[in-house]
């Protein structure tokens, strides 16, 4: 890892499948350029990749949209490799370079998406959350459901009996999803592929919260930094930070998700839940939602009850509990805690631009990992770190670029 200069990866298989055939052709040769793509509201894994064919590879492939690629890309500093199987579903750009040479653009898709486009379903399900997804992936998708995240803290969410309205196994899934929350706090769940294994993770932003850095320092915005000689500082130097505001503190109050009132009533056992009050900052105590400092009449942001959320359940039947319901309706509430804390979640979001060397050093770093930043700005003839864009950050995503001999990755964060 001495000269991050250097290539810092390659390609050490790249086999275009075609199954209806049998034919095989090698590709790692010609690959100009790969991007992997992965976030933490996504099952699968896409990408793109560039192709330069100067012998007529997919003339004799004969390309139909179905083709599988089956790569292995190896970082020799780190001895670590990305080993991933995807769909060639689409040629997005074919460009004639010369007469013998053709470039191609292709689309990936991981397999377990493609899967899951071509069926739908509308089966019953019985058990907790976590069963009924865990047997969608296996039964359906052909991979396993990986819960070491969750460190033995599942979702609220009693057993619950369900029927799949016809929708694909991803969307099932999804919406099983979309209900899970933890206990107390209402924090939401996340299930996501990485580029590092074939199992479907899940964690909750619980866990996520009280994960430690993945790193031992923090990534570095600098220009300082950037012209250091130190090749680990090198390794660890922001090389861009852009800075995304996605709403509105009146917005976000608006929408409830700051303070609101909300009452969940059981037509038929007539209960209801007991504290009526929602306030984010009960759940998100140090909330980037807003500046809770401010008041209107001595009164904060939270206190007002800016929206009246009324929801009206009953049981579906007798021994389970269908969608959505639970028989304790204090349970119930954690659903508006949810939405609450996504948004929060999504607020003063930043996309850094790194060197791809540590993220394919450790195999543990990926969506839902926690990274420390330090932002360094020039301040009165001294170097201070900026204290409002720095921190602990979440990371949402990780966009791979490998190009040039060169692996760099852009992450999509979010302040703790």
């Amino acid at each position: 890892m001495s000269d991050i200069v250097a290539s810092q990866y390659r390609y050490q298989s790249a086999v275009v499948v075609n199954e209806t055939t049998g034919l095989r052709v090698d590709v790692s040769a010609a690959i100009a350029e790969l991007q992997l793509y992965e976030n933490i509201t996504s099952i699968g894994i896409s990408g793109k990749i560039l192709i330069v064919d100067n012998l007529n590879l997919f003339d004799r492939i004969n390309f139909s949209g179905t083709e599988t690629l089956d790569i292995e890309v190896l970082s020799d500093a780190t001895g670590t490799t990305i080993k991933k199987s995807f769909v060639m579903v689409n040629v997005d750009n074919k460009k004639v370079v010369n007469d013998e040479t053709i470039s191609y653009v292709f689309s990936l898709m991981s397999k377990p998406v493609f899967i899951s486009n071509l069926q739908v379903l509308s089966k019953a399900y019985e058990g907790t959350p976590l069963q009924i997804i865990g047997k969608i992936l296996t039964g359906n998708l052909g991979v396993s459901l990986d819960k070491t995240l969750l460190e033995g803290t599942d979702p609220v969410q009693e057993n619950m009996s369900v029927i799949s309205p016809y929708l694909t196994p991803i969307e099932t899934i999804q919406w099983i999803r979309n209900m899970c929350t933890t206990e107390g706090s209402g924090f939401p769940f996340f299930l996501f592929g990485t580029i590092h294994s074939d199992d479907i993770k899940v964690t909750s932003l619980e866990n996520i919260m009280n994960k430690q850095p993945e790193f031992n320092r923090p990534f570095v915005y600098s220009g300082a930094i950037a012209n250091t000689q130190d090749t680990i500082k090198k390794l660890f130097t922001i090389e861009q930070i852009e800075y995304n505001d996605n709403s509105s503190t009146l917005t976000s109050v608006i929408s409830g998700a700051v303070g609101a009132k909300y009452e969940v009533l059981d037509t038929v056992y007539g209960t209801s839940n007991d504290n009526k009050q929602f306030k984010i900052e009960d759940a998100l105590p140090d909330t980037k939602l807003y500046d809770t400092r401010f008041k209107i009449d001595d009164k904060k942001i939270s206190e007002f009850e800016s929206n009246y959320i009324f929801s009206v359940v009953a049981p579906t039947m007798a021994d389970a509990n269908g969608y959505g319901y639970n028989k304790d309706t204090n349970k119930l509430k954690s659903k508006v805690l949810r939405n609450g804390v996504l948004q929060a979640l999504n607020m003063n979001g930043s996309v850094i631009k790194v060197n791809g060397l540590p993220f394919m050093a450790s195999k543990s770093v990926g969506p839902g990992s926690v990274i420390s930043i330090e932002v360094v700005q020039f301040f009165n003839n001294r170097y201070v770190v900026d204290d409002k864009k720095s921190g602990r950050f979440i990371i949402s995503s990780l966009d791979h670029q490998f190009f040039d001999e060169k692996h760099t990755v852009t992450l999509g964060v979010s302040k703790l």
